[in-house]
């Protein structure tokens, strides 16, 4: 199964330069205003700032605990916020409002949720690709580029690299006439359940 080091998809870094911060992580004017009418108090104010500009940058949500502090507090500056404590973020996840706030993005930046028809797409686009491709982590980045086009949310790396390990292997095995007859395409595209809400 393909490491995520080998293939694009995207990932916080530990350490960031002003430059950085400024060009990635600082909010619009707009983006403030949005914030603060669909928000309230601080917590819930910076932790939807915070996850919107993180999705923007991804392509999918990180818990705001595993989210490197020097983001959150440039983030906090900008918008006139007190940084609080992991506790008061422990608050924000266990209150549930950080479903709700991912909701509002996806609605915001017009991205989909990962559901069985992305799941489909993703399938599709790595079997397009799979017995031209060297590598499994070849099919990820194919996989990824399609499901940005398409404002899907990406998934968890282990779903795609998980995808990516079955059709590669298939490929190699089988010829690509005989995968539908094979069933290996309803069996990848059936998903593990997953919350309505997540």
């Amino acid at each position: 199964m393909p490491s995520v080091r080998e293939t694009a998809y995207p990932r916080l870094k530990s350490s960031y330069s002003q430059k950085e911060l400024n060009e990635i992580y600082t909010p619009t004017p707009e983006e403030l205003i949005w914030a603060e009418q669909n928000t309230r108090g601080d917590v819930a104010h910076l932790g939807l700032l915070v996850l919107l500009k993180i999705s923007q940058r991804l392509g999918y949500f990180v818990p705001l605990t595993e989210i490197p502090e020097v983001i959150m507090d440039h983030i906090a500056q900008c918008a006139g916020i007190p940084l609080r404590s992991s506790d008061g973020w422990n608050k924000y996840h266990a209150s549930g409002t950080h479903k709700r706030h991912r909701a509002l993005i996806r609605d915001y930046l017009g991205i989909r949720f990962f559901d069985r028809e992305a799941r489909q797409i993703m399938v599709n686009a790595m079997a397009e690709v799979a017995l031209v491709k060297d590598e499994p982590a070849d099919l990820v980045n194919v996989a990824m580029e399609k499901l940005i086009q398409q404002n899907v949310e990406l998934p968890a790396f282990n779903t795609l690299a998980e995808a990516a390990r079955h059709i590669y292997a298939r490929s190699k095995s089988v010829p690509m006439n005989s995968w539908r007859r094979s069933g290996i395409f309803s069996r990848l595209i059936k998903p593990k359940a997953v919350p309505k809400n997540a």
